[in-house]
């Protein structure tokens, strides 16, 4: 991906944020919302890890087969660099790369600038985590599933 080609999609990964954002979000939902994105992933056969917090406990958990524990390593650290940021973990990765430097929290080996994960809010709260781990064909894959999961369990399959 060139510099011109991150820009544009910086803009696409931060023009998601309503898609990110619940009237109200519980258990329930994080659990469902982990369910849609497993669907998807299925439907898609595609090697995943998923994990989906709500606060600090995990709500739902799924590995497909061909992953591995360290998917489960990279969704943690993914994870990590969503509530150290408060943004999703590609767009860490987006705006690291575009800057040309890491902050110096990303150096930790306890996160990751890589797409996968997402800040789940309810209003302005940072709530829940959603990460997913696995893809390697293209920068933005892991990002991109999540995302079609969370499309469909709003209804909205259809956008791109």
């Amino acid at each position: 991906m060139d510099e011109e080609e991150r820009v544009r999609t910086l803009e696409k990964v931060r023009g998601e944020s309503a898609l990110l954002s619940f009237s109200a979000l519980d258990i329930t939902t994080a659990r469902k919302v982990g369910e849609s994105i497993a669907a998807h992933c299925d439907r898609e056969l595609l090697s995943v890890t998923i994990a989906v917090h709500f606060g600090q406990q995990r709500v739902f958990h799924f590995a497909f087969e061909g992953t591995s524990a360290e998917n489960d390593v990279w969704v943690e650290r993914k994870r990590n660099a969503v509530l150290k940021s408060g943004v999703s973990s590609f767009e860490v990765a987006l705006t690291t790369r575009l800057a040309g430097e890491n902050p110096a929290w990303l150096e930790s080996d306890q996160f990751a600038a890589a797409s996968g994960a997402v800040p789940l809010r309810s209003g302005d709260a940072l709530v829940g985590t959603v990460a997913l781990s696995g893809l390697t064909d293209a920068e933005e894959s892991d990002h991109e599933a999540v995302m079609r999961g969370i499309r469909a369990y709003r209804g909205l399959a259809g956008m791109a």
